[in-house]
């Protein structure tokens, strides 16, 4: 989490300082826009002053090594430290959700 003098007090939608912050995975949907199909995931932010928010990541739909879709997935899978702080249940909620 990142250090703060006052972790209680709610930080303002669409400000979230810098930091690392344990999250869920709410939600993953395809989509094309005007150049290339994506896939969206959707996370929940949780714990203490960024309990509660939303955060969104996009991602092209390319298998090489280098894209940032096989980045989010190895990080979802604990493979990356980009996404350390999402853990295995989240990966299971997924599962579940087949995803």
């Amino acid at each position: 989490m990142a250090s703060d003098s006052n972790r209680n007090t709610p930080v303002p939608a669409g400000v979230i300082p810098d930091g690392t912050y344990d999250a869920e995975l709410v939600a993953v949907k395809r989509f094309r826009n005007v150049y290339k199909r994506r896939v969206h995931f959707d996370f929940v932010l949780q714990g203490g002053r960024v309990d509660g928010l939303k955060i969104t990541k996009t991602a092209t739909l390319s298998h090489s090594r280098e894209s940032n879709l096989v980045a989010t997935i190895q990080g979802l899978l604990g493979r990356s430290e980009e996404f350390r702080g999402i853990s295995e249940r989240q990966s299971t909620a997924r599962e579940e959700n087949n995803y």
